[in-house]
């Protein structure tokens, strides 16, 4: 299958990179697609959980049907059964995210963030394999795959049932940090990708530009590296990007950071 739009640091082989670190995530990613149990993606904000949820859907045999995400922080205990298992009225079905993603994948990113009664509800549908509609006694089979993410320090607030239910594959995304190796790499990725999909002038790194940027320790991680490669080629300027620019650059002030450590956008 083609690679989606959405990916971060994914072509159309998996994880870029040939270090040690991205080897080993796509040999994980490859052997996740050609389950269909459920998964538990762990890694920090902007390490492209919603990347890897994606892709992974994309390699398997579920491939041609839909994928969707939706925020556990929107999962409620008032809201989440209606929400996930539709509900039965008089004049028919109005579906939940269960069935609209019937043959496919339902991501529910950030799964923490999920409340108590809600949290029970997903189990017990992942435990007996079917779900009954508020409004009907007719069981439904589940049809749609969970792939959940969560962050390594909240990930023990999940419920003991639920980290179970979705945690029978794990998989742990590092951050950039751990294999700076494979920036210069990334950067022509990622300039690539946005010379294509934006339409955005070619430029490319120095070296000097580039050995920096493997000592930046990236907060955002990958997620921070493709902003700073977007806002040097809108920039313009000449066609190498040298230390100077990018040291003016990194020492701006960055709103986004804090939030790129947190969101699961992508």
């Amino acid at each position: 299958p083609k690679q989606k739009s959405g990916f971060i640091s994914m072509s159309a082989d998996g994880p870029v990179g040939k270090s040690e670190a991205m080897q080993l995530l796509r040999e994980q990613t490859k052997v996740l697609a050609g389950h269909d149990a459920p998964v538990l993606i762990s890694g920090d904000g902007g390490t492209g959980r919603k990347a890897c949820a994606e892709y992974i859907h994309s390699q398997g045999a579920r491939s041609s049907s839909l994928f969707q995400r939706v925020s556990g922080g929107a999962l409620t205990d008032a809201t989440a059964e209606q929400q996930l298992a539709g509900v039965q009225t008089d004049t028919g079905v109005e579906q939940g995210l269960l069935d609209a993603c019937n043959g496919g994948t339902l991501f529910i990113s950030d799964i923490h963030k999920m409340e108590p009664e809600a949290q029970k509800f997903l189990v017990a549908v992942l435990q007996q394999g079917f779900f009954n509609r508020p409004g009907s006694s007719i069981p439904v089979r589940l049809e749609t795959r969970i792939i959940a993410s969560t962050v390594p320090d909240e990930s023990l607030e999940l419920s003991s049932g639920l980290s179970l239910a979705v945690g029978a594959l794990q998989l742990r995304l590092p951050a950039l940090a751990e294999y700076c190796e494979d920036i210069p790499e990334l950067l022509r990725f990622y300039v690539e990708k946005l010379v294509v999909s934006e339409g955005l002038a070619f430029r490319n790194f120095g070296f000097a530009a580039q050995n920096r940027l493997r000592n930046y320790p990236w907060p955002g991680n990958v997620l921070e590296l493709k902003r700073l490669v977007r806002q040097l080629l809108l920039s313009g300027g000449a066609e190498e990007v040298g230390l100077d620019e990018v040291e003016r650059l990194l020492e701006a002030d960055s709103p986004e950071t804090d939030s790129l450590v947190t969101c699961d956008m992508l």
